[in-house]
C-alpha cells in the first residue's frame, strides 16, 4: 500500500507518496545525450562550416569557346556566325549590324570570369571582331 506523509494536501501537484514512475531514469539521460551529439555531428559534416550560407554558381550568356572564336573570320555571314556561335545575348536595335556575345561566371570564393565577343557586320559580312576572353 501506499504511503503518504502527513503534509499532504488533496488537490495540488506535488505529493509524498511514493511513486516508482517518477524516478529519474538513467538510460533516458544517456540516450537524450547520444541522440543529441548525434544530432550535431550530422548536420556539421554537410559543410565546412555550421554557420556558412550555401552559395551557388551564377552562369549567364552565351558560353564562349575559344576555339569558335578563333574560327571567326572577317568576310563570313550571319547564317554561318550563328552556326558557329548561336544567337548573341546583345542584339542592339539601333545598331543591327553589331551582334554581342557576353559570358558571366561568378563562383564563391573565386574571382568573377567574365568572356566578350563583339562581331561588327557591313552587308551582312563580319568585318571586325573584338574579343575579350
Amino acid at each position: 500500500m501506499l504511503e503518504q506523509s502527513t503534509d499532504f494536501v488533496p488537490g495540488t501537484i506535488r505529493s509524498k507518496i511514493h511513486n516508482p514512475y517518477n524516478e529519474p531514469r538513467p538510460f533516458m539521460r544517456l540516450f537524450t545525450a547520444i541522440l543529441i551529439i548525434t544530432s550535431l555531428l550530422a548536420t556539421t559534416a554537410c559543410s565546412r562550416n555550421i554557420f556558412s550560407i550555401h552559395r551557388i554558381d551564377i552562369e549567364q550568356g552565351n558560353i564562349i569557346e575559344p576555339a569558335a572564336v578563333n574560327e571567326l573570320e572577317p568576310g563570313m555571314t550571319r547564317q554561318q556566325v550563328l552556326a558557329l556561335l548561336g544567337h548573341p545575348v546583345l542584339q542592339p536595335v539601333l545598331n543591327p549590324d553589331r551582334w554581342e556575345y557576353v559570358y558571366y561566371k561568378k563562383q564563391p570564393d573565386k574571382p568573377v570570369e567574365k568572356k566578350l565577343v563583339i562581331i561588327h557586320f557591313a552587308n551582312d559580312k563580319v568585318t571586325n571582331v573584338e574579343k575579350a576572353i
